[in-house]
């Protein structure tokens, strides 16, 4: 009995349909094919590029470690350089000023140091002996302080700078009898010239600086025995001094600032009298 008409439309349907879809899994698989090429290619592309990535960070590391070699050795030859420069200073005598080592851009340099008083305690007067009482150190430090009294003196003198020393008595010029030197105007001027405005250690001329320090170092040897000549360049010396002479000019504004004062007043007192 041949089949119904309408069950065999549904074969040639179902036999379309299977048709249809041996097609679209062909063309499922082509795609997935052609993204499978891509993704070879892609992966052989970035397999390049990470292996050239690698090469150059590998590049970077050792250039990194070689100069982090490099500065370590650099910095192993400065403080070998240091060792030797303070070893030449010590075997020559000298007493090197104070300082600090720092590390600049991978290298140590040194710097000087603000210069305090335990500086000079231990590296000029304690050393010749390094076992010195605290009392004796403390009196030779005090008799270095006061041997810069009357060098400071003689440096003022000679720039006509007047002092705040209402207590100090000068010897006149013209009568040979002391005198007070805030007493009168005439009194304080007993320089040759008009008085001059106070100025700094560093504003004195190198010759004035130059001859101060050697008559302090001289003035300390002679009374303690303690070379203060041998310090680098004078620093100690020339520390003490220029801290004194600053606060010694501190007062000496003042007494600059009453002695224009008092001879303004002076003029004015004399015009007035001449116009009477």
């Amino acid at each position: 009995m041949p089949p119904k008409s309408n069950t065999l439309q549904e074969i040639v349907e179902v036999r379309r349909q299977i048709t249809n879809l041996t097609k679209d899994v062909k063309t499922v698989y082509d795609l997935l094919n052609k993204h499978q090429e891509r993704f070879d290619q892609f992966k052989d592309h970035y397999d390049v590029h990470n292996q050239e990535i690698v090469r150059m960070l590998n590049t970077i590391r050792e250039a990194v470690e070689d100069s982090q070699s490099n500065a370590r050795n650099d910095v192993l030859s400065s403080d070998q350089s240091l060792v030797i420069d303070s070893n030449n200073q010590q075997r020559l005598g000298i007493i090197p000023a104070p300082r600090i080592v720092q590390v600049i851009e991978g290298k140590r340099v040194l710097n000087k140091m603000t210069i305090k008083k335990e500086h000079i305690v231990s590296l000029v007067i304690q050393s010749s002996d390094e076992n010195m009482e605290n009392t004796t150190v403390e009196a030779y430090y005090n008799t270095v302080l006061k041997e810069r009294s009357p060098v400071l003196e003689t440096v003022a003198e000679k720039r006509r700078i007047l002092l705040n020393s209402k207590n100090k008595k000068r010897k006149s010029t013209r009568n040979d009898s002391d005198v007070t030197q805030m007493d009168s105007i005439s009194e304080q001027s007993h320089f040759i010239g008009r008085p001059t405005a106070p100025v700094s250690w560093a504003s004195l001329s190198d010759k004035d600086r130059e001859t101060a320090i050697a008559a302090l170092e001289a003035a300390v040897l002679d009374e303690t025995g303690i070379n203060f000549g041998l310090c680098e360049n004078s620093w100690a010396a020339n520390h003490l001094l220029c801290e004194a002479w600053n606060n010694l000019m501190n007062g000496a504004r003042k007494v600059y600032a009453d002695y224009q004062e008092k001879l303004g007043a002076e003029i004015d007192g004399g015009l007035d009298g001449s116009s009477l």
